[in-house]
């Protein structure tokens, strides 16, 4: 059941996030995000796709923590 073909004009780079993604935004959207404040713990993949996601819908304010300088400076760059 959770099988899904990738058509082949969908490039492997995209299609490598796509489970990633999944994970952010089941997680981002288990909440009523509105208005709230987010706090991320974790600026990886899956922190800051969850945090844009969290962002998307509404969140009020959205923070990202993590020990790594270079995640932290994407996270910044990415909004």
């Amino acid at each position: 059941h959770n099988v899904v073909p990738i058509p082949d004009d969908v490039p492997d780079e995209i299609a490598a996030i796509f489970d990633p993604l999944g994970n952010a935004v089941h997680t981002a959207l288990s909440f009523d995000l509105v208005g709230e404040d987010v706090l991320v713990t974790g600026a990886g993949p899956i922190g800051i796709m969850g945090a844009l996601v969290a962002q998307c819908v509404g969140a009020r304010k959205v923070v990202i923590t993590d020990i790594n300088p270079v995640r932290l400076a994407l996270a910044k760059k990415l909004g």
